[in-house]
C-alpha cells in the first residue's frame, strides 16, 4: 500500500509517522523526568524537615545539581549575604526571590521539549485537508 500511494501521500505518511514517534518519545521522557524529579525532591524535603540547622540541611541533602539543592544553597547565600542585616522580613522576603527565580528556572526546564508538542498538535488538522485534497477520504 505505502509503495503504491503517491510521493505526497508517501511523503504526509512518513511526516506523521516521525510526528508520532517524537510525540511518544518526548511523553515517555517527560513521565521519567516528572518522576526522577519528584522521588528526588519527596527525599530531600523530608530530609531537610528532619533538620533545625541551616548546616544540618545542607549537609543533609549533599551537594548535587537537583532542585532541593538549589534552593537550599540560595537560602544560605542570602543568609550569608544578609547576615548584617536585622530586619528578619527583609531577609524573607530576598530568600522568597531567590526561590521564587530558581523555581521559574525549574520551570522553564521541564517546558523542554514540549514545544515540539505544541507544533505537532497545532499541524495536527492539516493532516485532513491534506487528505481530502489528495482524494484519499476517510
Amino acid at each position: 500500500m505505502f509503495a503504491s500511494a503517491d510521493v505526497l501521500v508517501q511523503a504526509v505518511m512518513l511526516g506523521l509517522a516521525f510526528a508520532s514517534v517524537a510525540t511518544w518519545t518526548v511523553w515517555l521522557a517527560k513521565i521519567i523526568e516528572l518522576k526522577v524529579a519528584m522521588r528526588g525532591l519527596r527525599a530531600h524535603t523530608l530530609a531537610v524537615g528532619e533538620q533545625h540547622s541551616w548546616p544540618g540541611r545542607s549537609q543533609r541533602i549533599g551537594g548535587g545539581r537537583g532542585v532541593m539543592q538549589a534552593f537550599v544553597r540560595a537560602a544560605e547565600v542570602e543568609l550569608e549575604l544578609s547576615s548584617d542585616l536585622t530586619d528578619k522580613i527583609g531577609i524573607k522576603e530576598r530568600i522568597a526571590t531567590r526561590l521564587q527565580r530558581l523555581e521559574t528556572a525549574a520551570t522553564r526546564s521541564m517546558h523542554k521539549g514540549t514545544g515540539l508538542l505544541a507544533t505537532i498538535g497545532a499541524t495536527a488538522p492539516f493532516r485532513g485537508v491534506v487528505r481530502n485534497r489528495l482524494g484519499n477520504h476517510e
